[in-house]
This record gives structure tokens, C-alpha cells and sequence, in this order.
């Protein structure tokens, strides 16, 4: 029994170190708008899409990974506790790196479309190149965060390119939608690592949250807060008629989390305010995510 118990607690030490929550949103993400979007359009290669999906979430994981292992000192004086170098041995946690990275890129290089193991191949090599030495690069960092994330609906984007191409509705949306993303992850990054400032200082890495004095840090957030939402919303605004009531209200809960957000930022002075700002942003993304349900 008890080496039962012990197995089960190394699942749950591995799935934490691999952001479960984090994925499972990712691959929600996909999903829906595979189901919601693009299987509506016309597209029904699946097996593409599953491909692209355990790619990207299998890369994810391995790059939380390598991040934590870079992250150990910080994440001790920021008080984080992490399974990596407990549960899970510095040993172990490489073997799973080893065969996260490995599983994708196997696949991409047998069944895949030739521009396929490239990208993945160029994924891998940022989101460990992030972690040993570009995120402590004032913004670049945050903004390869961003980017990457981006990355995995843009696989998507370019796979169904023929059939958006014919629907501009549905691509000017997708578009919409990679902007909102985009937006909410950079915000996201730099609010964490405002979060963070103490334990980041203490190791030597000078984020923008360290240059950028509160009201300068706070107003840069503000603006991208709105900038993506606006952006997104002019952008769909021609087709306004297409879509439902259902779909406008929902975007009018997600203005009122956008204001509770803002109010939240312009508050924010302890690290647990931070920390409640990047929750709420995770919320906000995943709202953001829901309104596919209500496409035409």
C-alpha cells in the first residue's frame, strides 16, 4: 500500500511539474476551435490537428520543465514550491524533458507536413534558450513567452488557411482572437514577473518590472489590456450582424472582467495583489476562449 501511495504521489508531482492546469487549457483551446471553427467550415483532417495538439502541449510541458530547473534558486527565495529537486529527482526530471521533447519531434518528422518538424525543432530551442538566458532580457523574454503560445494556434491558423480563406468571417475572428491571446499572455508575463521582483533581483535577473518604476509598469498594462481586446473587436466589428446576441453578451462579461482586472492593476502593491492579477488573468483568457460557443 504504501509504495501505491508513493507511486501516486510522483504522478501528481509530475503533473504538477508540468503545469497540468496550464495544458489543459491549452488543449481546450485547440480543441474548441478545431470542433467550433474549422470542423464547421469544411475541414475534417482530425488527425492533423491531433498531431499539432500533442505537439505543442507535449513541447509545453517540456518547457515549464527546463524553466523550473533554471528557476530553482528563485523559485526557493520567492517562496514557490516545486516538486523539481524534491519529489521528482534533478536526475528524473531530465529523463522526462528528454522524452517530452522527443515524442513530438518523432512524430513530426514521420507523419507530419515537411514544415512541421522545423517549427517544432525552433520551438524547442526558444523555450530553452527562454529559460537559461532570454527571460531575464527586459521584455524580450515576455514577448517570446507571448509568442510561443501564439504558436500553437498559428499551427492551426496555417493548416486551415484554405478553408479560412474562403470564409472571411471565421479568419478575420481567428485573427481577432490571436491578437486578444497574444495580448492577454504578454500582460500575463510581465504581471508574474512583477510578481517575482524580489526573488529575480536576488539572483541578478533585471526584468522590465525591475526598470519600469509602478505607474509606468501599471500604465503599460492598461494599454495592452485594451489595446488587445479593441483591436480584436474592431477587427470582427464588419460582421457584426453575423453574430448572436448570446456572443455580444458574452463579450460584455468579459468587458466587466476587463474593468475588474484594471481595478485590480491599479491597486496592486503587495506581491500577493500580483498574484491575485495573474489569476484573474488566466480567468480572462479562458473567457475569452468560451465565446467560441457562440460562433454562427
Amino acid at each position: 500500500m504504501a509504495a501505491g501511495k508513493n507511486y501516486g504521489a510522483l504522478i501528481g508531482a509530475f503533473f504538477c511539474l508540468i503545469r497540468w492546469p496550464n495544458l489543459l487549457l491549452l488543449w481546450i483551446g485547440q480543441a474548441l476551435f478545431y470542433l467550433l471553427l474549422l470542423r464547421p467550415l469544411g475541414e475534417e483532417n482530425w488527425s492533423i490537428y491531433l498531431l499539432y495538439t500533442l505537439a505543442t502541449v507535449s513541447l509545453a510541458a517540456a518547457g515549464y520543465l527546463i524553466n523550473d530547473y533554471y528557476d530553482l534558486e528563485i523559485d526557493r527565495l520567492n517562496e514557490r514550491k516545486g516538486p523539481l529537486g524534491k519529489e521528482i529527482s534533478i536526475f528524473w526530471g531530465f529523463v522526462h524533458y528528454a522524452w517530452l521533447q522527443l515524442l513530438p519531434l518523432s512524430l513530426a518528422a514521420i507523419y507530419s507536413p515537411s514544415f512541421l518538424l522545423p517549427i517544432l525543432l525552433g520551438i524547442s530551442f526558444l523555450l530553452w534558450a527562454y529559460s537559461a538566458h532570454l527571460k531575464a532580457w527586459p521584455l524580450l523574454g515576455n514577448l517570446l513567452v507571448a509568442a510561443l503560445v501564439l504558436a500553437s494556434l498559428g499551427l492551426y491558423y496555417i493548416e486551415a488557411l484554405p478553408y479560412l480563406r474562403e470564409n472571411r468571417w471565421a479568419k478575420t475572428f481567428f485573427e481577432a482572437y490571436l491578437v486578444f491571446a497574444f495580448g492577454s499572455n504578454l500582460v500575463r508575463e510581465i504581471a508574474k514577473d512583477r510578481e517575482d521582483l524580489a526573488g529575480d533581483q536576488a539572483q541578478g535577473t533585471f526584468t522590465l518590472a525591475y526598470y519600469l518604476p509602478a505607474w509606468a509598469l501599471k500604465s503599460l498594462l492598461f494599454f495592452l489590456l485594451l489595446g488587445s481586446l479593441g483591436t480584436g473587436v474592431a477587427l470582427v466589428w464588419p460582421y457584426f450582424g453575423l453574430f448572436s446576441g448570446y456572443f455580444w453578451g458574452h463579450f460584455l462579461l468579459l468587458t466587466a472582467l476587463l474593468f475588474l482586472l484594471i481595478f485590480v492593476l491599479i491597486n496592486a502593491k503587495t506581491k500577493e495583489d500580483w498574484r491575485q492579477l495573474s489569476l484573474l488573468l488566466k480567468i480572462y483568457m479562458a473567457l475569452g476562449l468560451a465565446a467560441l460557443a457562440w460562433l454562427p
